[in-house]
């Protein structure tokens, strides 16, 4: 004969799966004492209440507020951009520089202090790169910067050790186009232990089409 488990132990099991971490590449499991998992799954429900607040600023898989990183009807400029984020008071300015294929355009947003930087493509109308730079904006995922590596991979379990193009290690999934630059290992290279990780904190959400980078091996 089948029985049915009760609902508190169907409840308890879902809680215990929450908590199991799971990750390879140098980011193996997380674990925490049987006391911290209703903490952690309370943590999970505060983060991602942040995340579906409308009145939060938050960073989606394909957009933030009204800016759509693959494509948008006009050019990404100042006027535009700022437009865009017209509900968040935010201010836009359009600057000069260099990347790994030289001479660039892209634009700085600002509400007291540095918000995000944003990298048009050469259509000037879809985004390639996008870097949120303070706490108060989420990402759907909960994750805000300053986040440290046990509470990201909690929200995250299936994050991967990767590196940027200047040797930051970055943290990032399979499919996905939100990544996390970590601060700050004592030194650059190209595996990190579990224990040298866990003093990590989020220095930076990126946004960048994962068809774009290395391709993560399952």
């Amino acid at each position: 004969m089948i029985k049915f488990m009760n609902k508190n132990l169907i409840f308890a099991s879902f809680v215990l799966l929450l908590a199991t971490i799971s990750c390879h590449n140098s980011v193996s499991n997380a674990t925490f004492e049987t006391g911290e998992i209703d903490k952690m799954a309370q943590f999970k429900i505060d983060q991602l209440q942040k995340a579906s607040d409308p009145e939060n600023l938050v960073l989606k898989e394909d957009n933030i507020a009204d800016l759509y990183f693959d494509g948008n009807s006009g050019e990404l400029n100042e006027s535009s951009i700022t437009e865009f984020f017209k509900n968040f008071n935010i201010e836009v300015q359009k600057n000069e520089g260099f990347d790994e294929s030289g001479p660039i355009v892209y634009f700085s947003a600002w509400k007291g202090q540095s918000v995000f930087h944003l990298t048009p493509n050469k259509d000037n109308k879809s985004v390639k790169t996008f870097y949120v730079q303070i706490s108060t904006v989420v990402d759907q995922y909960g994750v805000e910067k300053n986040m440290d590596y046990e509470h990201l991979v909690y929200l995250r379990p299936n994050l991967r050790l990767d590196f940027t193009i200047d040797g930051v290690p970055l943290l990032r999934a399979k499919d996905s186009n939100i990544m996390y630059r970590m601060c700050c290992p004592s030194e650059r290279k190209n595996d990190y232990s579990i224990e040298e990780m866990k003093e990590w904190k989020v220095e930076a959400i990126a946004r960048q089409p994962f068809f774009e980078m290395e391709h993560i091996q399952d």
